[in-house]
């Protein structure tokens, strides 16, 4: 299966850096897309190869997800693993949910955080739990995670759903 990776950014020039050497070794194709940053958050990245894609003013992590799935749609993946700027994820367990989507043949799949709600400060770790209650009362399915940006879209999927933001 033919993946990228989407690092959708906005303000990020503390954590970036970090989060693409390590999407980096990973040998897969990385994606940034700025969402109208007004700090460095792409003019310091590594010398590494990574597409970068720019919105001139921040309209939101939904059009920047948004830019970056029409961009890998066009370039002819057959899927896109979505992973947030700020560093809360385990980069190097993308091949794992690329090995479980090829595997479950599911469309979409949320990496879960669950080890780390216990860290979680009290009304962000209130509003995860709530969250994950209302999609499974919702959908049936055990999701420990509704909230993390942690995920694998097929482009299957992306070619299906009208994306509005």
């Amino acid at each position: 299966m033919k993946c990228c990776i989407l690092i959708p950014a906005y303000n990020a020039e503390k954590t970036l850096n970090a989060v693409v050497v390590e999407c980096h070794s990973l040998g897969i194709p990385l994606i940034v897309v700025d969402d109208g940053s007004t700090d460095n958050t792409v003019t310091n990245l590594p010398g590494l190869e990574t597409t970068v894609l720019r919105h001139k003013t921040n309209l939101g992590k939904g059009s920047a997800l948004k830019t970056g799935f029409e961009w890998a749609m066009k370039q002819g993946f057959d899927g896109v693993i979505t992973i947030d700027a700020d560093g809360q994820h385990d980069a190097s367990a993308v091949p794992l949910l690329i090995r479980a989507a090829e595997k479950s043949g599911f469309d979409l799949m949320i990496a879960s955080r669950f080890t780390q709600f216990e860290e979680m400060s009290g009304l962000r770790k209130f509003w995860n739990r709530f969250g994950v209650w209302c999609m499974r009362k919702r959908t049936g399915f055990d999701i420990t995670d509704s909230q993390s940006g942690f995920r694998f879209y097929s482009v299957r999927l992306l070619q299906e759903v009208k994306l509005s933001c």
